[in-house]
Order: structure tokens, then sequence, then C-alpha cells
């Protein structure tokens, strides 16, 4: 029975992961660069908070 639940939820997370890919796809590039802009600039912004932290507490 345990089995059988495993495999469900893993197939159910397989087909989830591929749905979730070809809607990325499917979105375009720029989409893609402009999440990938804010990413950027989300973890440039985090870098630079920690380095004014640091910097801080010596």
């Amino acid at each position: 029975m345990k089995r059988k639940i495993a495999v469900l939820f893993l197939g159910l997370g397989a087909i989830g992961g591929f749905a979730c890919g070809f809607h990325s796809l499917r979105l375009g590039p720029e989409s893609r660069s402009s999440r990938r802009d804010a990413f950027e600039r989300h973890v440039a912004t985090i870098c630079t908070e920690a380095a004014l932290a640091a910097k801080q507490h010596p």
C-alpha cells in the first residue's frame, strides 16, 4: 500500500514538473529574461544588505 502511494506521488510530481516546464517555455524569452533580471536584483540586494551589516558589526 505504501509503495502504491509513493509511486502515485512521484508520478504526480513528475507530471507537474513537466507541465511547469512546458508552461515556462510557452511564455517566451521575454518573460524568462525579466524573471532572471528580477532574481539577479533580489540577490544583489541581499548581498548588499549582508555586506553593510558585516561592516557595521566588526
